[in-house]
């Protein structure tokens, strides 16, 4: 671009297809749900994603499920493209492959006014793609699948609403993750290996006057593995941070503002090897609500 003496090669171009199938039946407390897709991919022809839900009422206030769904995801043009002194892309990746185990409890009472699930699940992935190191002293990382990955993992939230001027609602959220066969991986990576291990949440609404609601949130979390640091030329593990957020709303007829403060402590936080998140950050905003 803005060389006229040269023509601009760095073109790529995908042509999709996509047909998508979904049922689902029901027989008493028991409801069934099938889907099925196939898209054509005028790079890597045919691939195909299907999953199947199964829930079961075992009582009015508690319900069961399993679950088990594929997917996949393409390489992306800066995959299979890019190169820099430090990126080398691979036209030669192929589509990363997962298929995901699921299962569960879900807890909901009208007399009770809480709300709880708790989930477990097992990811199983193929050719995950990422960019690798082959050893310490290569500056070059190279775009490459990654044989397989498995993932194991849950979670459990509950939400209360009590029947409080004080308190509209408090819930807390917890999850955890771990990869099972990352030990068998020598070569560092980019991002693929390096998971959210801990995510801690607490959250709750609570309203000042008819009009002003405050919702306060705080947020732990912690990232498995490590980043090389540029400047000591050896990895560091992820450190984990805490975040505090605030949002205030402000209810006049049919318009809602609000205001939100983001990691209000200005915390220093890295999700992402040497790519710092965002400090203290301010939001605002304003919402109309039409009744038809």
């Amino acid at each position: 671009p803005g060389v006229t003496s040269q023509k601009y090669t760095h073109l790529g171009e995908r042509t999709n297809l996509t047909a998508t199938l979904e049922e689902t039946l029901t027989f008493g407390k028991l409801t069934l749900t099938l889907g099925g897709m196939t898209s054509y991919n005028s790079s890597y022809r045919f691939v195909y994603a299907y999953g199947g839900d199964i829930n079961y009422a075992i009582a009015p206030t508690l319900s069961t499920n399993l679950a088990i769904n594929s997917a996949y995801r393409l390489p992306t043009f800066t995959d299979l493209y890019y190169n820099s002194p430090t990126r080398a892309g691979n036209e030669h990746l192929r589509p990363e492959e997962a298929i995901t185990f699921e299962g569960g409890f879900r807890f909901q009472s009208q007399q009770i006014p809480l709300q709880a699930n708790f989930t477990v699940f097992f990811r199983k992935g193929h050719n995950i793609i990422d960019w690798v190191q082959e050893t310490p002293n290569n500056p070059v990382w190279n775009a490459q699948n990654h044989r397989s990955l498995s993932t194991l993992g849950g979670e459990i939230s509950a939400e209360y609403v009590p029947k409080f001027s004080f308190l509209h609602h408090i819930g807390i959220a917890y999850a955890y993750s771990q990869h099972l066969d990352k030990q068998k991986e020598s070569r560092a990576a980019s991002y693929a290996l390096d998971n959210l291990k801990h995510l801690l949440t607490l959250r709750a609404a609570i309203p000042c006057t008819h009009w002003i609601t405050f919702t306060p949130a705080l947020r732990y979390a912690q990232r498995a593995g490590s980043y090389p640091d540029l400047t000591a030329k050896q990895p560091i593990a992820y450190p984990a941070n805490i975040c505090i957020d605030l949002r205030t709303s402000l209810h006049i007829a049919a318009f809602d503002f609000f205001l939100e403060a983001n990691n209000l402590l200005d915390a220093q936080r890295i999700d992402l090897g040497n790519v710092p998140l965002p400090g203290r950050w301010l939001l605002g905003g304003m919402q109309y609500n039409i009744n038809w």
